[in-house]
């Protein structure tokens, strides 16, 4: 059941480029989506980071306020491209993050402040440059559980969301002997039939995200992984752009993370 007062959205890919090489593209779109058959809450533009050119794609915005459609060329990959991506481990810097309202007006920009694959800190502006907050991205030494914490610009508490919630964990500890068990089982039988099973390989730790200021506060956002839904406190203590800035950042991560 949603809560009361929460906003539901999606984060929803436009075109199969990223998915299909498993690297981003300049131009790479992300649609927030509310209600199905209404207009989209934000878009979500893919460019290269502040200081990197945007081969191929021409930013700005149309007299109207629209987001002009010969703006998003994909660019190919250079040779110094590939180079530098060698340099770094083989991928790609982390991109920056436009998100435009849907008649195409500018709301928000996220830049990461390392030129890296996967920076550990992202800086979130409004669209007159003024900082809105940052997202920090981390992992615990234990478990290794993706860890996002949202700084409000405003100085109020952090927001942290951490991956799998406490559910989760308790289902998935009371589950992995029965699934070790059954994974044991089909690997035999498909080292005796040359099956397949991709399906139980799927199946792993908890990734819903409820993110919390401190351990029993109330929740401003939450991802249901089983839907691939967001719910944003309709009155929260978060800005909206930074709430769709960070649930962009956490689609990002998942669709693209090795």
């Amino acid at each position: 059941m949603a809560a009361v007062g929460s906003v539901g959205f999606t984060v929803e890919v436009e075109g199969a480029t990223g998915m299909r090489t498993g690297a981003w593209a300049v131009g790479e779109t992300l649609t927030i989506a509310g209600h199905p058959g209404r207009a989209p809450l934000a878009t979500v533009r893919l460019r290269p980071a502040a200081g990197r050119e945007a081969r191929g794609a021409r930013r700005g915005l149309s007299a109207s306020g629209e987001v002009a459609a010969a703006e998003v060329v994909l660019a190919e990959v250079t040779v110094a491209e590939v180079e530098e991506r060698a340099r770094l481990g083989g991928a790609a810097p982390h991109p920056a993050l436009d998100l435009f309202a849907p008649d195409g007006a500018p709301l928000a920009t996220v830049e990461p402040r390392e030129p890296v694959a996967w920076p550990r800190l992202f800086d979130v502006m409004d669209a007159e440059g003024r900082p809105l907050g940052t997202v920090a991205r981390s992992r615990t030494p234990l478990l290794r559980r993706a860890t996002w914490a949202i700084h409000p610009a405003d100085g109020g508490p952090p927001v942290t969301g951490r991956q799998g919630t406490a559910a989760g964990w308790l289902a998935f500890t009371a589950l992995l002997p029965l699934w070790l068990l059954v994974l044991l089982i089909s690997l035999l039988v498909a080292l005796g039939t040359f099956g397949l099973v991709t399906q139980l390989l799927t199946w792993g730790r908890p990734k819903s995200v409820a993110w919390r200021r401190g351990p029993l506060g109330r929740r401003p956002l939450t991802f249901g992984h089983a839907r691939g839904r967001y719910r944003a406190a309709a009155k929260g203590p978060l800005d909206e752009r930074l709430v769709h800035a960070q649930a962009a950042l956490h689609r990002f991560t998942a669709l693209h993370a090795t």
